[in-house]
């Protein structure tokens, strides 16, 4: 019997996966597939993100070895649900340290409610660092005894602190724009 059209069918899924991976090991983020959370495959960007090659990965227990336990019921609890918008929890990298991470999942529905679930995790502690130094430097800002004034290029005002309003009598809304 003629076995070209199955040969042919075969090589295009060869392809096709080759093609899949090739992309996901492109992005920034790391992409785990898991089943119950149970690792089914990471692409590079998560295996260099945690520290361990992909076959520490595979078949291991991703929310008990990756996560600490405090974020174990909420990373559980989206089992339950075909999309789960982006969150923030933290992750322990391959050398026990811990770090912040955003997470964003979706479900895929294999084969008779048989799913597999897409992780995408970004290591946020760049965005972290920036976050806290722009509280740290608006505090400064509000707490200071000078007045500031934040203007457009066109000489808009944008924003006052609080030393501006005590010093000049102008209330931000009568300022502001």
């Amino acid at each position: 019997r003629d076995i070209t059209y199955r040969r042919n069918l075969e090589n295009t899924l060869v392809k096709s996966e080759s093609n899949f991976k090739k992309l996901s090991n492109l992005t920034f983020e790391g992409i785990m597939i898991h089943r119950k959370g149970v690792v089914v495959d990471v692409n590079y960007s998560f295996t260099k993100m945690f520290g361990y090659t992909k076959e520490e990965l595979l078949h291991k227990n991703s929310i008990s070895l990756l996560f600490p336990s405090k974020y174990h019921k909420l990373i559980l609890k989206g089992h339950n649900f075909t999309h789960i918008l982006p969150y923030e929890a933290e992750g322990i990298k391959k050398d026990g340290s811990i770090f912040p991470v955003e997470i964003e999942a979706r479900a895929i529905n294999t084969s008779k409610g048989n799913f597999l679930r897409v992780a995408a995790i970004r290591d946020v502690t760049n965005r972290k660092k920036l976050e806290d130094e722009t509280n740290k430097l608006s505090a400064v800002v509000e707490q200071s005894e000078n007045s500031i004034v934040i203007t457009d290029l066109d000489g808009i005002v944008e924003y006052i602190n609080p030393q501006f309003s005590k010093t000049s009598g102008y209330k931000p809304e009568e300022v502001i724009g």
